[in-house]
C-alpha cells in the first residue's frame, strides 16, 4: 500500500502537469481550430473547438459558495479529461455513466470548494511561495528524462510568448503553481488531522477529504441546463 506521501508527491507531481497542460490547450487543439479568431486565447478555443461537438457553454456554469466556475474552465476540463480521462482523478470518485461533462464539472466543483476552504483556514499559498515552487518545477521539466513532459512545457511557455526558460515568471504559470500548492497545503493539513495510525492510509485520507469538502460546501448552484 503507498504511503500519503507518496500519494502526496504523486499528486502534487500531476497537478504541476495538469497545470501546464492546461496552460498550453492552444497548442493542443490549433491544428483542428484553424477558422478561430486570429489572436484568441486558449480557453475561447476550447469553447469554440468543443461547441462544434454539441459543448457550448454560458460564461458561467455554476456557484460555489459564492464564487463563479467559468463556461471556459468547464471546456478546458472537458478538453483535458477527453484527451486524458485518468489526468484528474485525484480529488472526485465519478460513476462509470457518468458524461465527461459531469465528471469536469464535479471535479471543478470540489477543487473551489477546496480552495474557497483553505483561505478560511489560512491554508492558501501566497505569491511568493508559488514563485520559488514554479522555478523549481521549471528546473525539473527542463532537465526530465521525458521528452513529453519538455514538449507540454515549452508548448505552454510558446502559448505565452516566452521560451521554457521564462515561463516561470509568468504571472499566469505563478497563479497556476500557487493554486495547486494551496491544494497541497490542504492535504497535508487533512493528513496531519488524522489519528497517527492512520496518516499512512490512503483510504482514511480519501474519506477525510471527502468529509472535508462535505463540511466545507456551503452553498452550490448548477447553471446549465
Amino acid at each position: 500500500m503507498p504511503s500519503i506521501l507518496a500519494t502526496h508527491t504523486h499528486i502534487r507531481y500531476g497537478l504541476m502537469l495538469i497545470g501546464i497542460v492546461l496552460l498550453g490547450t492552444f497548442v493542443s487543439v490549433s491544428s483542428v481550430a484553424t477558422h478561430t479568431m486570429k489572436s484568441p486565447d486558449s480557453s475561447e478555443v476550447i469553447v469554440q473547438v468543443l461547441a462544434q461537438d454539441g459543448h457550448e457553454y454560458p460564461e458561467s456554469v455554476a456557484t460555489v459558495n459564492g464564487r463563479q466556475i467559468s463556461g471556459k474552465s468547464l471546456a478546458q476540463r472537458v478538453y483535458a479529461l477527453t484527451v486524458s480521462p485518468s489526468a484528474m482523478d485525484w480529488s472526485t470518485k465519478p460513476q462509470a455513466s457518468d458524461s465527461v461533462e459531469k465528471q469536469a464539472l464535479a471535479q471543478l466543483i470540489q477543487e473551489q470548494v477546496i480552495l474557497s476552504a483553505a483561505e478560511d483556514l489560512g491554508l492558501a499559498a501566497t505569491t511568493d511561495e508559488a514563485v520559488a515552487f514554479a522555478k523549481t518545477q521549471q528546473q525539473m521539466f527542463l532537465t526530465s528524462d521525458d521528452p513529453g513532459a519538455k514538449e507540454v512545457y515549452a508548448a505552454a511557455a510558446a502559448q505565452l510568448g516566452v521560451s521554457p526558460e521564462e515561463f516561470a515568471d509568468q504571472p499566469e504559470a505563478v497563479e497556476v503553481y500557487r493554486t495547486a500548492l494551496t491544494r497541497s497545503h490542504v492535504y497535508a493539513w487533512i493528513t496531519n488531522n488524522l489519528p497517527e495510525d492512520q496518516r499512512n492510509d490512503p483510504v482514511a485520507f480519501q474519506q477525510a477529504l471527502d468529509a472535508f469538502i462535505a463540511q466545507h460546501t456551503e452553498n452550490v448552484t448548477i447553471l446549465l441546463g
